[in-house]
């Protein structure tokens, strides 16, 4: 894996995000949820390095089918996804008011600080889950920031906190 490769969700991992199917540790789901098409390999070890070891996530990923991040299997997945997208309707076109975009980041938020914390990590998941708008996440995130920061650096909760907000700002 090259630091160039460009890490895409392939159609099973979008649905492993959405249905939670498989069993996979915090570490692999904050990596899925994380992973958007946007960032090189490169600028996810560098931003998920306190995680861990992030090629093995990223190959555990790609063993599984969850994502790709060599520019030919990209294309090879974009017209699958293409040819199967036609026949079946997008779940996200129609958005009542960012409720998707809210549900994915209320997954990696409580997924961050699950990897982060572990077990001490109970009392911020359950405000996760009372944020039902994306003011509510919003409002959220300078908690969000310090607990990250508290466990794991300023630099780690900053980029966290920005994967927060682009997620809240998908439609």
């Amino acid at each position: 894996m090259r630091d160039t490769d460009l890490p895409t969700k392939t159609t099973s991992g979008r649905n492993e995000v959405a249905n939670r199917q498989l069993r996979l540790k915090p570490q692999q789901r904050v990596l899925l949820i994380a992973i958007r098409g946007e960032q090189t390999l490169g600028e996810i070890r560098q931003q998920f390095r306190v995680l861990g070891d992030v090629d093995t996530v990223v190959r555990d990923l790609i063993a599984a089918g969850l994502i790709v991040a060599d520019r030919s299997s990209l294309a090879d997945n974009q017209t699958v996804a293409e040819s199967m997208a036609e026949s079946v309707p997008d779940a996200t076109a129609v958005d009542h008011g960012g409720v998707y975009a809210v549900i994915g980041a209320r997954q990696f938020m409580n997924e961050t600080v699950l990897a982060v914390l572990g077990l001490r990590a109970f009392l911020f998941t359950l405000k996760v889950e009372r944020c039902h708008t994306q003011q509510d996440a919003l409002d959220l995130l300078p908690e969000y920031h310090r607990v990250l920061a508290k466990a794991k650096g300023a630099q780690f909760a900053e980029a966290m906190v920005r994967n927060v907000e682009k997620l809240l700002a998908e439609k």
